[in-house]
């Protein structure tokens, strides 16, 4: 059973992973969902975290990120998405079969917001109360769910490029007019029980190789509007 580690923890995220975050995060917020009555855009997306854990010669607690598999059978809505169980043993009956170098690591999903100024007000890029009661007693301590990691995706007035990092385990970029927020959380037990690093958790470090070109544009990124005109999705 393992207790919550003072000399720290670090969520790396590989290349390989972000990509399908950022598309399958941005496909469900402009794309309209023909699952959801009414045919909606910006409806969650969820899927599973896949890895491993080391512990670094400092003694924090690294997880290594590799892949991230979206659950197309989820049930989606805007304000919440659930993942089916038989999915989450399947697919790790799967990997545990034919990639067992790839561990089970924990969840993904994305918080698709209208107004991105109010996204960093009230910092809507934390987990709802909801998210981390699911993390903390669903099937956390069946399944060894380590890491969290929430997307939050929000339409800005114009395109920009730029980078911040409101804490340590918070990473804030643009996609031409969309900022996107992605925040990492750990999973320790105590008194037997799972919980939760909090939001400001200091010891907690988020890395992700945005030197790939995530700041920046090789061509032209398409603008995403409301009103339909050319040039946008």
């Amino acid at each position: 059973m393992k207790t919550y580690n003072q000399k720290g923890y670090i969520v790396w995220v590989s290349e390989n992973a972000l990509i399908p975050m950022c598309m399958n995060g941005l496909e469900a917020y402009v794309v309209p969902s023909e699952t959801v009555n009414g045919n909606k855009k910006r409806v969650e997306t969820v899927g599973l975290v896949w890895g491993h854990e080391t512990t670094l010669t400092d003694g924090r607690t690294f997880y290594s990120v590799e892949l991230v598999t979206i659950e197309t059978s989820a049930i989606q809505r805007r304000d919440f998405v659930n993942i089916k169980n038989q999915s989450l043993q399947l697919k790790r009956d799967m990997m545990t079969s034919f990639w067992p170098r790839y561990d089970f690591l924990g969840e993904f999903h994305t918080h698709p917001e209208k107004d991105y100024e109010k996204v960093s007000r009230q910092k809507l890029y934390y987990f709802s109360q909801e998210d981390l009661e699911d993390m903390e007693k669903g099937n956390g301590k069946i399944h060894n769910y380590r890491v969290g990691i929430v997307m939050t995706i929000a339409k800005m007035k114009k395109r920009s490029s730029s980078l911040s990092f409101p804490d340590p385990s918070t990473v804030c970029f643009t996609l031409g007019d969309f900022k996107i927020w992605i925040k990492a959380y750990i999973t320790y037990h105590k008194k037997d029980k799972l919980e939760c690093s909090d939001h400001r958790d200091q010891e907690v470090k988020l890395d992700i190789p945005l030197q790939v070109g995530i700041v920046g544009e090789y061509t032209r990124f398409g603008k995403f509007s409301n009103s339909g005109k050319s040039k946008s999705y």
